[in-house]
């Protein structure tokens, strides 16, 4: 890990995943600011300012440049005819990512393969 970027997305308790997965969209946004429930939950804990942030802060990564190296890797992973994740997303938002070079993508696999380990979907 000293010489990685981490990846993985923090508080993923299963319990979480699910309760958050069950919410309306409603309770997750509000405008253009997201993690409503997590910044009701930390209110009492956190500063104002940073309750109230709205820029994302963290490292800025080449996952796109990687993803033209990785296309048919991506597309193989796409043609399975059944994934996890396809009971979250429509697949044709994946290729669309695809074609876009879209670093998101790598989260959609990551959290397909999370989904297939942990026995989800």
């Amino acid at each position: 890990m000293s010489h990685s970027v981490e990846s993985r997305v923090p508080f993923l308790d299963h319990r979480l995943v699910e309760f958050t997965l069950s919410l309306p969209t409603e309770q997750k946004m509000f405008g253009a600011q997201a993690k409503q429930v997590m910044r009701h939950a930390l209110a009492d804990l956190m500063p104002p300012k940073v309750l109230r942030r709205r820029t994302k802060v963290g490292f800025g990564g080449s996952f796109s440049s990687w993803i033209p190296e990785l296309r048919s890797l991506f597309a193989e992973w796409l043609r399975s005819p059944h994934l996890a994740i396809d009971h979250y997303v429509r697949r044709e938002g994946l290729w669309n990512q695809l074609q876009r070079s879209d670093p998101t993508l790598f989260r959609s696999l990551i959290l397909d393969k999370w989904l297939e380990q942990f026995g989800y979907g």
